[in-house]
C-alpha cells in the first residue's frame, strides 16, 4: 500500500545499491572518530545514489516539497540585513537535504536499519576512551591533531570540567550520546529477546558487550553535565522500556527521576530534605545552581528575545546566522542561537517556513510510525528504536541546537533518511517488476 505524498514504485526497479551501501557502512563506522576522510566516503556513496536513483528521487513529492522549502529559505536571504552571512548559513541545511533524499533511496530493509544502529554503536567506543582519558588522564592532543583529524581533546574537557571526548563542546557530545544510548539500548533489548528464545552463548556475549558500551556511554554522558542530554536520554530510554513492557524498572526510573526533579525545583515543598540524599552534581546542575550565569544568558531570556524577533519579522524572518548579530548588540552577551531549533527556524526563516519545515519532518516520522505498525518482531523493534532515537534528538533540540556541529548534523539527517527510506513503497521482488 503506497503512502500519501509518495509516488508509485517504478515499474523497472533499479539494482540494489551494493557498492554504495558498502562504502556508506565504512563511512558511518569511521565518521565519528575520523570525520574528515570519512566524509569523503559518505560523499562518494551520496554521488553514487544520486546517479543511480535520480529518476526516483526527482519524482517523489516529498523531495519536491523539500526543494520548494529550500527555495523559500533562499528567498529569506534576499530580505536579510546580512545577505552574505545568510547565504553561507544555507550551508547548514542544503547539503544535508541532499544527503537525506539520496540515502533515503539506499535504506530499503529493516536489516539495514539494524546494521546502521550497530555501526553507530560500535563507532562510539573510541569516544568512551577519549572521554575518560581527558577527564581522568588529562589527555590533550597536539595542535596539528585538529588540522589532520578534525577534532581535538583538551584536558578536563570543553568547557573545563565537562567532557567533550573530541567533540567541539560538551553539549554537542551530549547530543551524540543521546542517539547512541537509544540505539545501544534498542540493540540490547533485541539481543535479550533473541537470547531468551534461543539461549545461544554468542547472543549472551553480544548482550554483555552492549551492556558495557551502554554503561561507558552513560558514564560519559554524566560527565558532559549536559542537562539537555540527560533529559533527552531519559525520554528515549523510558520509551524503549515502555515498548519492552519493563514496568518495574520503568517505575523505579520514574520514581528516581521524580525525586531528582523534586529536589531540584521544589525545595519549598519538601525538596530541601531530598537534597541531602540526591547528589548536588545532579540536582544542582538541573536547577542551575552549579554555575552562576548572567540573566541575559538564561534560556528564558534568550527565548523571549527570539519570540520578539519573530514578532518583528514573522513572514520571512531575519535570515540565516542572524541571531548572533542581533543578540549581542541588544544584551552585551554573545549567543550563537536561540537554544531551540524551532525558534531558530522562526527567527531565521519566518513563521510560515518554520511551520512547513516542521510539518515536512513530522510527515516522515508519521510515515515511519505507520510503517512500524505494519512490521512484526525484530523488524518492528529496530524501526521503533530508530524512531525513538530521532525523537530523543528532537527533544534535545528543544533546549539546544545541534546542527552547527558536522557530526551531529550528519547523524540526525542520517536517521531521518533511514526513516524515510524504510517508509517508501518498494516494488515486490516476487512480482516480476524488478
Amino acid at each position: 500500500m503506497a503512502f500519501p505524498l509518495a509516488p508509485e514504485p517504478l515499474k523497472h526497479r533499479s539494482p540494489e545499491p551494493e557498492w554504495q551501501w558498502w562504502i556508506l557502512q565504512w563511512g558511518i563506522l569511521l565518521f565519528f572518530i575520523f570525520p574528515s576522510p570519512s566524509f569523503l566516503l559518505l560523499g562518494l556513496a551520496l554521488v553514487g545514489m544520486l546517479k543511480q536513483e535520480w529518476p526516483q528521487i526527482r519524482q517523489r513529492p516529498l523531495n519536491q516539497a523539500l526543494l520548494g522549502l529550500l527555495l523559500l529559505q533562499l528567498l529569506t536571504v534576499v530580505g536579510s540585513d546580512r545577505p552574505l552571512d545568510a547565504l553561507l548559513g544555507v550551508g547548514n541545511f542544503a547539503p544535508f537535504y541532499l544527503l537525506c533524499v539520496a540515502f533515503a533511496e539506499l535504506f530499503r530493509t529493516p536489516h539495514q536499519l539494524k546494521r546502521l544502529a550497530w555501526l553507530i554503536t560500535l563507532g562510539s567506543i573510541p569516544h568512551i576512551v577519549l572521554g575518560w582519558g581527558e577527564m581522568f588522564g588529562n589527555w590533550t592532543t597536539p595542535v596539528w591533531w585538529n588540522n589532520f583529524f578534525g577534532w581535538s581533546v583538551v584536558a578536563q574537557g570543553k568547557p573545563w570540567g565537562r567532557t567533550a571526548a573530541g567533540f567541539m563542546y560538551a553539549n554537542t557530545y551530549g547530543f551524540y550520546l543521546v542517539i547512541v544510548l537509544c540505539l545501544t539500548f534498542g540493540l540490547g533489548l533485541l539481543t535479550w529477546r533473541n537470547w531468551r528464545r534461543t539461549h545461544e552463548q554468542g547472543l549472551l556475549i553480544r548482550g554483555l558487550g552492549l551492556g558495557l558500551i551502554l554503561l561507558g556511554n552513560a558514564s560519559t554522558l554524566w560527565m558532559t553535565e549536559s542537562r539537555n542530554g540527560w533529559a533527552s536520554a531519559v525520554v528515549g530510554i523510558v520509551m524503549l522500556m515502555a515498548i519492552a513492557r519493563w514496568w518495574f524498572p520503568l517505575g523505579m526510573l520514574a520514581g528516581l527521576g521524580g525525586a531528582v526533579l523534586w529536589a531540584a525545583f521544589l525545595p519549598q515543598w519538601g525538596g530541601t530534605g531530598l537534597r541531602a540524599v540526591v547528589p548536588f552534581h545532579l540536582w544542582g546542575r538541573l536547577a542551575g545552581k552549579m554555575y552562576e550565569l548572567p540573566d541575559a544568558l538564561s534560556r528564558t531570556a534568550i527565548w523571549r528575545f527570539a519570540l520578539d524577533l519573530m514578532g518583528d519579522r514573522p513572514w520571512l524572518g531575519w535570515g540565516n546566522r542572524s541571531f548572533e548579530f542581533l543578540y549581542e548588540p541588544a544584551t552585551g552577551h554573545w549567543v550563537a542561537h536561540p537554544h531551540n531549533l524551532f525558534l531558530l527556524w522562526g527567527v531565521e526563516w519566518g513563521i510560515p517556513i518554520a511551520i512547513l519545515m516542521t510539518l515536512w519532518v513530522g510527515w516522515i516520522v508519521a510515515q515511519g510510525v505507520r510503517r512500524a505498525m505494519h512490521l512484526k518482531g525484530e523488524d518492528r523493534l529496530i524501526l521503533l528504536t530508530i524512531l525513538i532515537a530521532f525523537g530523543a534528538a528532537t527533544v534535545f533540540n528543544l533546549l539546544d541546537v545541534s546542527l552547527f556541529d558536522l557530526r551531529g548534523n550528519v547523524l540526525g539527517w542520517l536517521l531521518l533518511s533511514a526513516i524515510a527510506g524504510i517508509s517508501y513503497p518498494r516494488p515486490d521482488p516476487q512480482s516480476g517488476d524488478a
